[in-house]
C-alpha cells in the first residue's frame, strides 16, 4: 500500500494527531460536564482522605492497597497544593494517557485515508466500551486497563525501543496503582504477545523465543521496584501486625462472610468478646483492639473451613461457561463475543493460521483468570469490566497487526475488515449507550450525598471544642466526585472504623485526637429508626459504661437525618 503524508484533516500526521488529541480532551470534558466523574467505591474516597490528611490529620502515603512509592508522591502533592484533588486527577490522567497512547499507536499504522478513518473509529469504540469505567472511576479497574494498554503498545507500536518503553511505563504504573489488577491481566496479555512472537514466519525458534521472552526482564524489574516500595512503606512489627489483621479481615468481609454470632459464640467467649463488640466489628464500628488479631484470624479460619470445597475442574469450567452465557456485564460480554468471532473468522477465511497460536494462548489465559475469580467468588464490575476490555482490545490489536503487517493481500482483507469494523461499531454504540445510562443512574445521588457529608463536616468543624466519631456505615455509600476538594482536609471528626482502622498511623492519630476526651465524645449516625438499638450506639454505650444522650439531630439537604449521641463517661 502507498504511504500518504496527509492525515484525515488534510494536514500532516503530526498536526492531525494534535487535532485528534484536542477532540479527545473535549470528549473527557463532555463526560465530566454531562454526567460527572465519580469514584465507584468508597475505597477510593477513603484513599483520597488518607492521602489528603482527612483521616490521619496530615497527608500520608500509607493507603495499604496502593504501592507506597506512588502513594507517597501523591501525599506530597497534597502537602504542596492541598486545594487540588490529586488522587482523582491522577486516575483521570491515567485514562487520558491510555486513550492518547491508543490514538497515536493505531493512527500511525494507517497508510491511506480510509484506514485513518477506521483507526480513529476504533479509538471511538474504545471510548464507548469504557464509558462506565470513566464515569465510575476506580483504582483497580484503572490499573487493569493500564496493564492492558501496555500490551496493546507492545503489539502495535512499530519502533522496538518505543514499544518497550511504553510497555514498561504502563505496566509499572499499573503495578504501583494496584498490583493484583496488573497481575490479573498478565496471563492474557503475555500469552497473546508470546504467541504472536513464536508464530512469526521469519526467524529461527531461538530468535523467536528471545523476542517472546523480552517482556520478562521488564516485569521482573517492576516486581523488584514494587517490593522495594512495599518494604519502604510497610516495615516493622506494627505493620506486620496490621498485615495479619488486614488479611484476616479481608477473608471475612470480602470472601467468606461474617459468621453469625451464635455460630462463633464459643470462640468469641474465649477472647472475651461480647455480642455488641462483634456486631460493631462486623459493621465497621470498632475503633480499637477490642477484638484482638488472634481472634479475627480464628474467625477467618472458621469461615473458610465452613465454605471449604475441593477444586472440581469440570464444574469450574461449566461455571465459566455459565457465567459467560448468562451474565451481561453492561454489554461488554457481547462485544467480547463479537471480537472473538471476528478473530476466528479472520483466521479461517483468510487462512491466517499463525493467529491460532496467540488466540489459543489468550483462551487459556482467560480460562485461568476467570476460573480463579469464580472459584474465589469475587466478580465486581471493577474487576470483570476491565478484564473483558483486555480480551476485546488485545483481540482487535491482533487483527490490526495482521492487517497492517501482511505483505500478501488475498483480496478479502479490506471488505472483511470493513464488515467486522461496522458490526463491532454497532455493538460498541449499544454498550456505550448502556454504560452511559448505567453510570449516570449509579451516580445520580452522589452529588446530593456529598453535599450532605459536607454539611455534617461543617457541623463538626463549627464545634471544634468537641470530639466526633462518624459511624462509617452511615456514610458507606458516599463516594463523591473524583474532583471533590471540600472533604479532603483536616476535619474535627474521625471515622468509627474501616479497613484503615488498625493501621499504626491511624491508631496514633486516634489517640492524639481523643487525648483528654476519652470519656467525653459524640457519635453521629444515620437515623434509620433504630435509635438506641443501633449497633454502634449499643457498642459505645457498653464501652463507655453509660447510656448516651441524644443532643442534636442534623437534617441535611438531601433529606437525610443524622443523630448526634453524646457519651459522657464522667457523669
Amino acid at each position: 500500500m502507498r504511504e500518504v503524508k496527509k492525515g484525515i484533516f488534510h494536514v500532516g500526521k503530526r498536526k492531525a494527531g494534535m487535532i485528534l488529541t484536542g477532540i479527545l480532551f473535549l470528549f473527557f470534558i463532555l463526560i465530566w460536564k454531562s454526567v460527572g466523574i465519580y469514584f465507584e467505591t468508597n475505597d477510593d474516597k477513603f484513599i483520597a482522605e488518607i492521602l489528603s490528611g482527612a483521616v490521619t490529620g496530615e497527608p500520608d502515603g500509607h493507603v495499604v492497597y496502593m504501592n507506597y512509592l506512588l502513594s507517597y508522591l501523591l501525599s506530597l502533592l497534597y502537602q504542596i497544593w492541598p486545594g487540588v484533588s490529586w488522587y482523582g486527577v491522577f486516575l483521570v490522567l491515567c485514562h487520558f494517557l491510555m486513550y492518547l497512547a491508543l490514538l497515536q499507536t493505531i493512527y500511525n499504522r494507517s497508510e491511506c485515508f480510509m484506514e485513518q478513518i477506521i483507526m480513529v473509529g476504533l479509538v471511538g469504540c474504545y471510548g464507548l466500551t469504557h464509558i462506565y469505567m470513566l464515569i465510575a472511576i476506580q483504582y483497580t479497574s484503572t490499573a487493569a486497563l493500564m496493564a492492558t494498554m501496555g500490551y496493546i503498545c507492545l503489539l502495535l507500536m512499530k519502533n522496538d525501543r518505543r514499544k518497550q518503553v511504553f510497555f514498561f511505563g504502563f505496566e509499572l504504573i499499573a503495578f504501583l496503582l494496584r498490583p493484583q489488577a496488573m497481575l490479573m491481566v498478565q496471563p492474557i496479555g503475555a500469552m497473546a504477545w508470546m504467541g504472536t512472537c513464536l508464530a512469526e514466519k521469519t526467524g529461527n525458534i531461538k530468535k523467536k523465543g528471545k523476542r517472546a521472552t523480552r517482556i520478562l526482564p521488564a516485569i521482573g524489574v517492576i516486581l523488584i521496584v514494587g517490593y522495594a516500595g512495599t518494604l519502604a512503606g510497610y516495615h516493622g512489627e506494627e505493620w506486620k501486625e496490621y498485615k495479619e489483621f488486614k488479611n484476616a479481615r479481608t477473608s471475612l468481609f470480602d470472601y467468606y462472610g461474617n459468621p453469625d454470632y451464635n455460630e462463633v459464640k464459643v470462640l468469641l467467649d474465649q477472647h472475651n468478646v461480647t455480642e455488641n463488640e462483634y456486631a460493631a466489628f462486623c459493621n465497621q464500628a470498632m475503633i480499637d483492639g477490642d477484638i484482638n488479631i488472634e481472634c479475627i484470624k480464628m474467625l477467618a479460619e472458621f469461615a473458610e473451613e465452613r465454605q471449604r470445597r475441593s477444586i472440581n475442574v469440570r464444574a469450574l469450567l461449566e461455571q465459566i461457561a455459565e457465567n459467560y452465557s448468562q451474565t451481561d456485564y453492561m454489554g461488554l460480554k457481547q462485544v467480547a463475543g463479537i471480537a472473538w468471532w471476528a478473530a476466528l473468522l479472520w483466521t479461517v477465511l483468510l487462512r491466517r493460521w499463525y493467529l491460532a497460536l496467540p488466540l489459543t494462548g489468550m483462551a487459556l489465559g482467560r480460562t485461568v483468570i476467570w476460573g480463579y475469580l469464580l472459584y474465589g467468588g469475587r466478580l465486581p464490575f471493577r474487576v470483570t469490566l476491565p478484564l473483558y476490555s483486555c480480551e476485546i482490545f488485545i483481540l482487535v490489536s491482533l487483527l490490526i497487526l495482521d492487517y497492517t503487517e501482511s505483505k500478501k493481500q488475498a483480496g478479502m482483507e479490506k471488505p472483511l475488515g470493513f464488515l467486522f469494523c461496522f458490526v463491532f461499531l454497532l455493538f460498541c454504540i449499544w454498550t456505550g449507550k448502556k454504560q452511559y445510562y448505567g453510570g449516570k443512574e449509579a451516580k445520580l445521588w452522589q452529588s446530593a450525598y456529598m453535599e450532605g457529608l459536607v454539611e455534617v463536616q461543617e457541623y463538626c468543624n463549627r464545634n471544634f471544642e468537641k470530639r466526633y466519631l462518624l459511624d462509617t456505615m452511615s456514610f458507606y455509600y458516599y463516594t463523591g466526585s473524583a474532583f471533590e476538594t471540600r472533604i479532603y482536609k483536616k476535619n474535627n471528626y474521625m471515622y468509627s472504623g474501616g479497613w484503615f482502622t488498625n493501621t499504626p498511623i491511624r491508631r496514633r492519630y486516634l489517640q492524639e485526637y481523643f487525648s483528654g476526651y476519652e470519656d467525653d465524645f459524640y457519635l453521629i449516625v444515620y437515623d434509620d429508626g433504630s435509635r438506641e438499638e443501633y449497633y454502634a450506639v449499643k457498642y459505645f454505650s457498653e464501652k463507655a459504661g453509660v447510656p448516651p444522650t441524644l443532643v442534636d439531630e442534623i437534617t441535611v439537604s438531601h433529606g437525610g437525618v443524622y443523630l448526634v449521641w453524646h457519651f459522657d463517661g464522667q457523669q
